[in-house]
């Protein structure tokens, strides 16, 4: 404080002209309303704090008060409170609705995915996530460390309340409930091939969310996902061939594969000495195995380093992906895969999917009408749609017949690997 003063009488004897308000004693006056102040400064500190303190501690008692609510029961009994039962914790009356999601579309990527939602979401009983973001990528962005302590239940529960809260409007789902049963869902397609995903959404929701997977043709998927990055204003600078044959020997210098080169399979095609065995995935490797080296392994990109999961040939090795689902759920009770496909073969196809699907989430079957279907989604065959050239205005490369029959040897072996995991109905679907 007599710092301050001192500064005051300096600054009043360089400038002549001043006022007799700086005489000393209004010098005094302004260091005690500099007092006084401080004082009104200190007050708001510890205010802020205390309010900070009980910000914390209501928090604190409002995530012990519903830990018994958010996944320390029993499965089936966690299931029951999720399906709009009411449980009584500590005398006290607490009603629990299924805010966590009933069902997720978990991929893959350009497999139709949005095409299914946008017409689930006209159903009556059905509610998306909130507008923004359209794919919340909770479980393979949000929460994403190897060391998550899901057996800490302040840790689950935070991160099952910060789940409902940033991503679903619970308002909205509120007052339609009022008037008939609601469910909530999210899609984000990147789910199904990022490793750990599958454990997080298991240790976070448990059974009593269902699962959905729209598998795509992989060699249409990989040039769909090349189109994609034109469509988003992405700079391409390399053909989809180049892109392909990076990918590959990214594949192969990891260990996933041990596919001939592109130039090599062109030789075998001159020679017709073509063998599809030669594609074959390596044997003594597990799906754990290879998931690992997926999780760990990075190849450098434009002055970056890429994760393999992002790889554009691992995102239609579904077999290696869904693995690790079928740890945690059951095909065909709480996971659901349907070949992308049968949606795009006639809208008589597609509505027997929609109507398959409702079957399969519990949902009262609603027909959807022609106009509808048509407005979302127009099925049309998905080859020709390969040789377009003209996406967003902006000249796109070619599939050439070169890549699409090499992409078809590679992903020969996976494909039946995936009908040894999914059943014989998938057995040579994209031969």
């Amino acid at each position: 404080m007599h710092g301050r003063i001192q500064r005051l009488e300096l600054f009043a004897k360089n400038f002549d002209g001043l006022s007799d308000s700086l005489r000393p004693s209004t010098i005094m006056a302004a260091s005690r309303h500099l007092q006084l102040m401080n004082v009104c400064f200190g007050v708001c500190l510890i205010a802020a704090a205390f309010c900070s303190l009980r910000v914390i501690t209501t928090s604190s008692n409002y995530a012990t008060r519903n830990l018994s609510l958010l996944g320390l029961y029993p499965m089936d009994q966690k299931t029951a409170l999720l399906l709009n039962e009411t449980h009584q914790p500590q005398g006290e009356n607490v009603s629990i609705p299924s805010q966590f999601p009933r069902f997720i579309v978990i991929g893959a990527q350009k497999g139709g995915t949005t095409a299914l939602t946008e017409i689930l979401k006209r159903h009556p009983n059905v509610m998306a996530n909130r507008l923004a973001p359209k794919e919340p990528h909770f479980f393979d962005f949000y929460v994403t460390k190897q060391d998550e302590p899901y057996s800490d239940p302040a840790f689950l529960c935070g991160t099952r309340q910060r789940y409902l809260r940033e991503y679903f409007n619970l308002n909205l789902y509120q007052r339609l409930s009022k008037s008939r049963p609601i469910m909530a869902f999210e899609k984000t397609p990147s789910y199904i091939r990022y490793v750990g995903t599958a454990y997080r959404v298991y240790q976070t929701l448990g059974r009593s969310v269902k699962l959905i997977a729209v598998l795509r043709n992989p060699v249409e998927r990989a040039y769909s996902s090349y189109k994609m990055e034109h469509e988003r204003g992405v700079p391409m600078d390399e053909s989809f061939d180049v892109l392909i044959r990076k990918e590959i020997e990214a594949l192969r210098s990891a260990g996933l594969t041990k596919a001939p080169l592109m130039k090599d399979f062109d030789e075998q095609l001159l020679n017709h000495e073509y063998d599809s065995y030669s594609f074959a995935p390596v044997g003594s490797m597990t799906f754990a195995q290879r998931r690992e080296i997926v999780q760990n392994t990075t190849t450098p990109q434009k002055g970056r380093l890429r994760k393999m999961k992002d790889n554009t040939i691992y995102a239609g090795m579904y077999a290696t992906q869904l693995s690790e689902w079928l740890q945690y759920y059951t095909l065909g009770v709480d996971l659901m895969v349907i070949q992308s496909e049968r949606m795009t073969k006639s809208q008589a196809h597609l509505l027997d999917v929609l109507t398959e699907v409702q079957e399969f989430l519990g949902l009262p079957v609603v027909e959807f009408s022609t106009s509808v279907v048509t407005k979302v989604y127009s099925p049309v065959p998905a080859v020709p749609s390969l040789r377009g050239l003209s996406v967003a205005g902006k000249e796109v490369d070619r599939l050439s017949d070169r890549t699409s029959t090499y992409l078809k040897a590679f992903y020969k072996s996976y494909n039946s690997e995936l009908a040894d995991l999914l059943g014989e109905d998938w057995r040579g679907v994209w031969d």
